[in-house]
């Protein structure tokens, strides 16, 4: 269980980074160069801090030593880590308690708009 939401979006990245580096490796195989780095996205500024200073020894020591495998990969250019603000990731708005305002904004987002059917006709 993660301590913080710090920890969790961070331990998060590591099947995510695995991943993508396996499908990688795959396509590479296949004969389909990939790019380098494998482009990331998180929207935790936190946990991209993380990843990315391998020298945060003092704070984040209670990681699990798995977890700091990103960090290395980052460190050898297999992977790059990018930030993408929270509001504009639809999936947050299946994740999350939403007001009015945010939740209209996902529902668009979503492309779950009201359309008129010709052939239904009218309620």
């Amino acid at each position: 269980m993660a301590s913080s939401i710090t920890e969790a979006e961070f331990a998060n990245l590591l099947p995510a980074a695995q991943s993508a580096l396996w499908i990688a490796r795959i396509l590479e195989e296949a004969g389909a160069p990939q790019p380098k780095p494998i482009v990331m996205y998180t929207d935790s500024l936190n946990a991209q801090t993380v990843a990315l200073n391998p020298n945060n020894t003092a704070r984040t020591r209670h990681l699990d030593i798995r977890y700091k495998w990103i960090v290395d990969r980052i460190a050898k250019g297999q992977i790059s880590l990018e930030h993408v603000p929270g509001e504009i990731i639809v999936a947050d708005g299946l994740t999350k308690p939403l007001v009015y305002d945010k939740h209209s904004k996902y529902v668009k987002m979503l492309g779950m708009v009201a359309i008129e059917v010709p052939w239904a006709g009218k309620a």
